[in-house]
């Protein structure tokens, strides 16, 4: 009976751990240079050394484990093949024992170490299987670019690059609407900024459109660099330098050469619009443009050579005014961190001829999507401020000061913290703490990256346990206004939008 239930036992930790080994895979976008940075963090460490279950794992909300996409299913097979494979290289020692004395207890005994082995490197061959889809995954890139090209060849639209620490996708889509929309310009959807999305995303969506808008995004030099000699900028917008996935570029100086590979594939015919508010993003510029005369154009908050921001500022309902020539312009764009932005895409496109008139009309009409941070009410008449994308400490910091603006009777702070930051996790989240203690009253954390900093500053008013964070969001007190800022996992998103009522 003891055996019996030590092998269920095993089966079950099995299940658990594979899934959860093929939610990090996928989480990491199966990148070995993102693998390896977890694994050297404490948070990789204590996983890869957790050799037990927990109980929370065997419930829906405590369990990771991955969406089942075409490609972590292959992984999944693979790893199970390479498992079975080594079962049947060692099969014949159980075929042997079948003919010695006390056979049974024998096979038994093997069985279990058998299990344990496999259980204990589990990791390893879901780390093995990952190799042969980056093949796959190579060869399909391939494919894609060579046809994006070919379509870009074919119909020379001019194409826009942006790149940068944050609001790439939000100066995208912003930028879009201001030159008239998808039917006159085309842009990659959501935040697609690699080389397979780039290209897939080309072959499967355009339709001749004139100008063509491209984020390029990248973990690593060479990267943008690489998708820019098959979709080549004619022009290229830089939005910002922020410590990002500083784990991967090692410092803020490799950040920059990397981001400065954009501007460095513009033709010397180019222009290249940036922000003038960071000499990070100005040493950037002067890195790409080397001894070329490219056509430089820059922005800041306070506006361009083509537009002036008088003044600007957030409604008490958090909503961006900016008073340009004597008028109000009033967005729908929630906080003030995206008058950079907003400046910098009707900057490019006063420039590309659109009438001025044209262009404010356009931003006061322009309706943020999912993209952008937004105002909801909660079913229990709540507010909810969204801001459940990709977290960058630049977007982080911007979700607190707009909290700050904001009234209400009580502040709750919902986030996983930002990932891949490297040896800086600690000192930015521990800044990132220290400024919204001023501001919240209590943090639900979804993850470990950052939770030490933010315990440090909250204490018993922050909260990580599932059950706990499920009971909080179902008891919220009126005049509370919950902020979520970051990705929101699986477990808790339907639960939010079950919570949410409809925009303000």
């Amino acid at each position: 009976m003891k055996t019996l239930s030590l092998i269920i036992l095993l089966t079950s930790g099995f299940g658990i751990r594979w899934l959860r080994w093929l939610g990090l895979a996928q989480q990491k976008e199966y990148r070995l240079d993102r693998l390896k940075l977890f694994f050297q963090s404490p948070d990789g460490q204590a996983e890869f050394k957790r050799l037990l279950p927990k109980r929370s794992d065997f419930s829906r909300t405590g369990l990771k484990r991955p969406k089942w996409t075409p490609r972590v299913l292959l992984i999944a097979g693979l790893s199970l093949g390479l498992i079975m494979s080594v079962y049947l290289i060692l099969s014949p020692i159980l075929i042997l024992d079948w003919f010695a004395p006390d056979s049974f207890q024998s096979i038994l005994l093997k069985v279990i170490g058998w299990l344990v082995g496999i259980y204990l490197t589990l990791p390893i061959f879901v780390l093995l299987a990952i190799l042969p889809t980056s093949l796959v995954n190579w060869l399909a890139t391939e494919s894609y670019l060579r046809q994006a090209k070919k379509i870009f060849d074919t119909h020379q639209p001019l194409v826009i690059g942006i790149t940068g620490s944050f609001g790439k996708t939000s100066t995208k889509k912003l930028l879009t609407h201001l030159l008239g929309g998808p039917a006159q310009v085309y842009a990659t959807p959501d935040s697609y900024n690699a080389k397979l999305s780039v290209a897939r995303s080309i072959c499967q969506d355009y339709r001749g459109q004139k100008i063509a808008i491209i984020e390029y995004g990248a973990y690593a030099k060479n990267e943008i660099a690489q998708l820019a000699s098959w979709i080549k900028p004619q022009q290229a917008i830089i939005t910002g330098i922020a410590p990002q996935h500083l784990g991967l570029f090692g410092n803020v100086e490799n950040l920059i050469k990397a981001k400065a590979e954009l501007v460095a594939a513009l033709p010397n015919d180019g222009v290249v619009f940036y922000s003038s508010d960071q000499p990070e993003v100005e040493k950037l510029v002067k890195i790409g443009v080397v001894d070329r005369s490219l056509k430089q154009i820059s922005f800041s908050k306070k506006g361009s050579h083509l537009v002036k921001i008088t003044s600007a500022g957030i409604t008490e309902q958090g909503f961006l005014e900016c008073l340009v020539d004597g008028e109000i312009i009033k967005t729908k764009l929630v906080g003030e961190h995206y008058l950079l932005g907003l400046v910098g895409a009707v900057t490019v496109a006063l420039t590309h001829g659109v009438k001025s008139e044209k262009v404010w009309v356009r931003v006061m009409n322009f309706q943020p999507d999912a993209h952008f941070i937004q105002i909801k009410f909660l079913t229990d008449g709540n507010l909810l401020i969204d801001d459940g994308g990709t977290s960058n400490p630049a977007g982080f910091a911007s979700a607190i000061q707009l909290a700050e603006r904001i009234p209400a009777l009580k502040k709750i702070l919902l986030t996983p913290g930002i990932i891949d930051l490297g040896h800086q996790t600690g000192q930015i989240h521990e800044q990132l703490a220290e400024q919204a203690k001023t501001v919240f009253d209590q943090v639900m954390y979804l993850d470990t990256p950052g939770q030490t900093e933010f315990k440090a500053q909250f204490n018993q008013k922050l909260i990580s346990q599932p059950q706990q964070i499920i009971k909080l969001l179902t008891e919220l007190e009126a005049g509370t206004m919950l902020v979520v800022e970051g990705r929101i996992p699986a477990w808790l998103k339907p639960k939010i939008d079950q919570m949410t009522r409809h925009l303000a």
